[in-house]
């Protein structure tokens, strides 16, 4: 059997109601404030997200930069040493020849492009190699490649490509670039 409420069991009931009201009321809240600051650090979070793919972009972009220096300073070297460059062989493991090439020309580097392959020529030496290349009367390319010199492997290279003949007229070795 269930005992009887009197009215002063009935109104304290009522007050612990209403207390509980105010308890709830009050977590509703704090959880509405929790609610509106998690939002706010899921903003932060993907702001600093945001930041984070910035940086690794522009770090990427740097390292890729400082590879593609330090890759021209390697033709560079192969250029000052060797006298030229051959794209086909020398620029092969390159991801942009394109670019790099026309760094090494900004440098100075000539540009001699033939029908199969581009060629990249340190200055003083095609200089050299044109001043050589017209003084040489003897139509036989082998014996004119000897009096090259050091370039003669350009020499047959530019007459497999036709940059370069021997003028039966004159009787000199010409250039076509």
């Amino acid at each position: 059997m269930k005992a009887k409420k009197t009215l002063k069991d009935f109104l304290k009931g009522e007050k612990e109601e209403e207390t509980h009201n105010d308890e709830i009321e009050e977590i509703i809240k704090r959880m509405d404030i929790l609610e509106m600051k998690v939002s706010e650090l899921e903003k932060k979070i993907e702001e600093l997200r945001e930041k984070i793919n910035e940086i690794e972009n522009v770090f990427g972009r740097s390292k890729e930069a400082s590879g593609k220096i330090e890759q021209i300073n390697m033709l560079l070297d192969k250029l000052r040493n060797k006298g030229y460059l051959k794209e086909s062989e020398d620029l092969a493991r390159v991801k942009d020849k394109d670019f790099v090439a026309d760094r090494i020309k900004k440098l100075g580097a000539i540009e001699v492009i033939g029908t199969k392959d581009r060629y990249l020529i340190y200055p003083r030496k095609w200089k050299e190699f044109l001043e050589k290349l017209s003084s040489i009367s003897d139509s036989d390319p082998s014996s004119a490649a000897e009096k090259i010199g050091d370039l003669k492997e350009l020499f047959f290279e530019l007459l497999k490509e036709g940059l370069i003949y021997f003028d039966a007229k004159n009787r000199k070795w010409k250039s076509i670039s």
